[in-house]
C-alpha cells in the first residue's frame, strides 16, 4: 500500500502547481486614481510629520556615524565631529527630499485612497495625535531594549562557543 501512495502523493504535489489557476493580475490604477493616492499619501505624511522625523533621523544618523567613525580614530573625536557636521551631514540634510516621492508613492501602492483618509482621520483624534507623539519614544525604547538583548544574547553564545569559534580560526 505504501509503495503505491508514494508515488501518487509525488505526482500529485509535482501536478499540483500545474492545476492551480494564477490570479490574474490586478489592473493597473488609472492616472487619476494614482494621483489621488499621492495627494492622500502626501497629506498622511504631513499629518504623521513623517518628513519632519526625516530631521529626528538625521540627527540620529549624525551620532552613529560620528560614534562609528571615532571609534576607528581614537584621539581624533573632536575632528571627527567635525567632519561629520561640516562635511557629511550637510549632503544628507540636502538631499533628504530626494525620498519624499518613492515614499509617497510606497504608501500609495500599499494602501488604498479611502484607507489613506481614515488613517488621516484617525491621526486627528485625540488617540491618533498621542499615538504620534509617543511613537518616537517607544520606538527609542524598543531599539534600545532590542540592541541591549540582541548584545546578551551575542555575548552569551560567543562564550558558550568560544572553543568551535577558535577552532573554525576565526577572532572576535
Amino acid at each position: 500500500m505504501m509503495k503505491l501512495l508514494v508515488p501518487a502523493l509525488a505526482a500529485l504535489l509535482l501536478a499540483a502547481p500545474a492545476m492551480a489557476q494564477p490570479a490574474p493580475a490586478p489592473a493597473p490604477p488609472a492616472a487619476t486614481d494614482l494621483d489621488a493616492r499621492l495627494d492622500a499619501a502626501r497629506r498622511l505624511m504631513e499629518v504623521t510629520g513623517a518628513m519632519r522625523m526625516a530631521g529626528q533621523i538625521m540627527d540620529g544618523l549624525e551620532t552613529q556615524l560620528i560614534q562609528i567613525i571615532a571609534s576607528a580614530n581614537p584621539g581624533k573625536e573632536a575632528l571627527v565631529r567635525s567632519l561629520v557636521s561640516d562635511l557629511i551631514m550637510p549632503e544628507f540634510r540636502a538631499r533628504v527630499g530626494e525620498l519624499e516621492q518613492p515614499i509617497l508613492r510606497i504608501h500609495a501602492d500599499a494602501f488604498t485612497g479611502a484607507e489613506m483618509e481614515e488613517l488621516i482621520a484617525f491621526y486627528a483624534t485625540p488617540l491618533g495625535r498621542k499615538v504620534l507623539a509617543v511613537t518616537p519614544q517607544v520606538s527609542q525604547q524598543t531599539f534600545t531594549l532590542g540592541a541591549a538583548w540582541g548584545q546578551r544574547v551575542a555575548q552569551d553564545a560567543v562564550a558558550k562557543h568560544e572553543r568551535a569559534i577558535r577552532e573554525r580560526g576565526i577572532q572576535l
